[in-house]
């Protein structure tokens, strides 16, 4: 299994109520496809670069989840299907190390360990 996370923009004109609905429906499609949600990340309401689908505004969330590589179609399949998603991404997560120096004889100082994306990525096409 795999570490992804999905972004989703969603309509602002949704409520509260709609909004947990359709995070719980996204959670539940990971579940059926064998995979965890680890965190849910709720930005809330943002203003957006553009406009999409003569919005302005739209609602941010994050989901950061563990599923096998040959069903994150699915996932992302649910996404753009979903007729209040106005975009989403789907992003694979992978650890990468970074020098952080070297001393005057060329040998390393030491490493950094981050979280950086890989270019592993499914969008929404306009």
């Amino acid at each position: 299994m795999k570490r992804y996370e999905l972004g989703l923009v969603v309509k602002p004109n949704l409520s509260e109520t709609e909004v947990n609905g359709l995070i719980e429906r996204m959670k539940a499609t990971v579940g059926e496809q064998g995979g965890s949600v680890e965190a849910v990340d709720l930005w809330g309401k943002r203003r957006l670069t553009y406009p999409v689908e003569k919005y302005t505004e739209g609602y941010y969330i994050f989901i950061r989840f563990l599923l096998s590589p040959l069903r994150v179609e699915e996932v992302s399949r649910v996404a753009r299907l979903t007729e209040e998603v106005l975009r989403h991404i789907v992003v694979k997560e992978t650890k990468k190390h970074h020098v952080i120096g070297q001393d005057p004889g060329g040998k390393e100082i030491g490493e950094a360990s981050s979280d950086n994306v890989t270019s592993d990525v499914q969008t929404q096409s306009e």
